[in-house]
């Protein structure tokens, strides 16, 4: 498995963090940041005290990537700044 697939949400997430960034950079750093967990889905934490046992947090310090890891891909559900409560976020967007 290598390939990943982002959601409307998490392309929009990406849209809405790279306002003050290079975009070409920003970019670049995430698509990165994607193929890696593709290699490697389990690379990624799980966090049932904030959602279901079923998606997994990758940390791009000061983002965190949201996926779940399936047979042939990993599916991108969110891309957020990590420095925020993501609890109530969090509830309102995955669950």
């Amino acid at each position: 498995m290598e390939s990943f697939i982002l959601s409307e949400e998490a392309l929009e997430d990406l849209f809405q963090l790279q306002a003050n960034h290079d975009p070409l950079e920003f970019v670049d750093r995430f698509y990165t940041s994607f193929a890696l967990i593709a290699r490697f889905p389990l690379l990624g934490m799980s966090k049932p005290h904030l959602t279901e046992a079923r998606f997994r947090f990758y940390l791009d310090k000061p983002y965190v990537i949201i996926y779940t890891a399936h047979l042939n891909h990993v599916a991108i559900h969110a891309i957020l700044d990590a420095r925020q409560d993501l609890g109530p976020l969090l509830s309102m967007r995955l669950n």
